[in-house]
């Protein structure tokens, strides 16, 4: 029974390695392009791979998974995962325009001044609104 957890451990980290490597030279290979260029780039491959055909969109053009096929599920979770890691958090985060008034900033100064972490004025504006 060792030797057989043992086989499936290697086998498992293996996969993992030759799964990181691959990314990182699709990642090199794709830089710059935003999740759904590489997402169109991928797509026949990983079709091919688990034998999902490709159909016309209903909407807009171009081709997408055949949502019929028996490995469909399998196939866009792939698909999913391999576009994510190769592009990772691409969509950069909304940020919003804040503005402060001068006794905010003033508050804010005496703060940085006393060495006050983000950690420490999280826990002490949460004392403030208890």
């Amino acid at each position: 029974m060792t030797a057989s957890i043992n086989t499936q451990v290697v086998a498992a980290l293996s996969a993992a390695h030759a799964y990181g490597k691959a990314i990182a030279t699709l990642r090199t290979t794709l830089q710059g392009q935003l999740s759904p260029e590489v997402r169109d780039t991928l797509l026949p491959y990983v079709a091919g791979y688990y034998k999902v055909a490709l159909v016309a969109k209903t909407r807009g053009e171009g081709v997408t998974l055949d949502t019929e096929a028996k490995q469909f599920e399998a196939c866009k979770k792939a698909l999913q995962r391999m576009t994510k890691d190769i592009v990772g958090d691409a969509t950069p985060a909304k940020t919003e325009e804040v503005t402060f008034t001068r006794a905010q900033l003033a508050a804010i100064k005496l703060c940085h001044e006393a060495g006050v972490t983000m950690k420490m004025y999280g826990k002490g504006v949460a004392k403030l609104i208890k």
